[in-house]
């Protein structure tokens, strides 16, 4: 997204070179496999423990990219693979399953996608509290 390579090859070690990983953002911040459900999982661990510290809630940044088609083969000729695929909405609706344990907490995603139509799936009554376009804000 910045301009350099979105992967980065970890140190190679005793066991030869390490294995890449994707980083759209900064390779200290390693994509993550949203199908792997260790990763739901720990997602969902990890919201319950700042919730029960009482936060109100979270900001999702980037909250359509979070999901990536890595197979090569987008679905149509504008589409983008590392944004805005359709399964990013069952992470989203993860978030919310569990948010919605905790009254008057909420997920604010912002949300950069092509359409009025797209952005509105994003804050159906079961994913997204809020969002917005950070595009809208410049």
């Amino acid at each position: 997204v910045f301009g350099c390579s979105a992967w980065t090859r970890e140190p190679s070690g005793e066991e030869g070179p390490g294995e890449w990983y994707l980083h759209l953002f900064s390779p200290a911040q390693p994509d993550l496999n949203w199908t792997n459900l260790e990763v739901l999982a720990d997602l969902d661990k990890t919201l319950r423990f700042w919730l029960d510290c009482c936060v109100d809630g979270f900001r999702i940044d980037a909250a359509h990219g979070m999901c990536k088609q890595l197979d090569g083969t987008p679905s149509a000729p504008d589409d983008d693979p590392r944004f805005d695929q359709d399964y990013v909405h069952d992470v989203h609706r993860m978030i919310r399953a569990t948010l919605d344990h905790y009254p008057e907490r909420i997920a604010i995603g912002a949300v950069g996608v092509r359409s009025a139509a797209r952005f509105s799936r994003y804050v159906r009554g079961d994913e997204l509290h809020l969002a917005f376009d950070p595009c809208t804000l410049r």
